[in-house]
């Protein structure tokens, strides 16, 4: 109690020597006066004099110029040339329409189909849980991983890698909007998937379609053709994951495998994305 005491008596000489000590029943008045009153409007600003003023800059203003391409972020790069490609007539290539699941609505013989979902289910899904699940999310940094590529780290041929995934979506978007195709889910609840079911029809395989165009782009000239197998093997891997995580079944990657080839054929005609794909074979040149 004495220290408590003494500690007391030293914050009180403390607020003497700052002048903030105040006496019982006393009030502050703070400096920016009531809050509960609204404050004065601001000044309206004016406009700058001209020249600046007395501004003086430290060195000459650099003119002439531009953004230069491999300093775009490119998952942005990669939306500008979907929106060409958007602009073609790809919609009217019919080599690129999957047609209707066959028959319309149950892929064939479905108990047959059901039952193999049900046995990859029992006997590989385990050992693939992890990438399974990381790949629902993103699957680019398996194909970072593969080729050693970044954002920052070859950016061209990462940004193909970003145009393959959009445009993949698109056309697998808009098919699977066109067909309607059920989830394995909805023939056979059991089947219980190992990640929440996407909430759009299940014909084509968008995931299997994204990574057969990112394979066509990548072979295209750009890695060495000894990455070719290795390049393949993981678009294929990619696809058939969903088939083990219980969300697809195999006529949707086939159909996605079909396709894949009229699509990258009318992504070629786009001059932007040729652009970019001659950078990126610079970059493994």
């Amino acid at each position: 109690m004495g220290g408590m005491g003494g500690s007391d008596a030293g914050m009180g000489g403390m607020g003497g020597m700052g002048g903030m000590g105040l006496a019982s029943g006393s009030t502050i008045s703070l400096p920016w006066g009531d809050l509960l009153q609204p404050a004065p409007a601001p000044d309206v600003p004016t406009d700058p004099p001209p020249n600046g003023g007395n501004i003086k800059l430290l060195f000459a203003v650099q003119t002439g110029q531009d953004f230069k391409l491999l300093n775009w972020n490119p998952a942005f790069r990669a939306q500008a040339i979907t929106a060409d490609f958007a602009a073609t007539n790809w919609i009217e290539t019919p080599q690129i329409d999957p047609g209707p699941r066959e028959p319309a609505d149950l892929p064939m013989n479905i108990d047959a189909e059901i039952r193999n979902l049900m046995y990859l289910a029992a006997t590989e899904r385990r050992a693939r849980y992890g990438e399974i699940v990381a790949q629902a999310e993103d699957a680019k940094p398996y194909w970072a991983n593969l080729l050693g590529v970044g954002p920052t780290i070859k950016p061209a041929t990462w940004t193909l890698l970003e145009v393959a995934s959009s445009v993949g979506l698109m056309v697998g978007l808009h098919y699977k909007l066109k067909y309607h195709c059920a989830r394995p889910f909805q023939y056979y609840p059991a089947l219980m998937p190992i990640i929440i079911t996407p909430t759009h029809g299940s014909y084509p395989n968008a995931h299997a379609l994204q990574s057969f165009l990112m394979a066509l782009c990548l072979t295209d000239g750009v890695c060495p053709q000894s990455m070719a197998i290795a390049i393949d093997a993981l678009a294929y891997r990619i696809g058939y994951n969903r088939e083990l995580a219980g969300v697809h079944f195999r006529q949707d990657r086939m159909a996605s495998k079909r396709i894949s080839q009229p699509v990258y054929t009318a992504l070629k005609a786009v001059g932007s994305f040729n652009c970019l794909l001659n950078q990126a074979k610079s970059e493994w040149s």
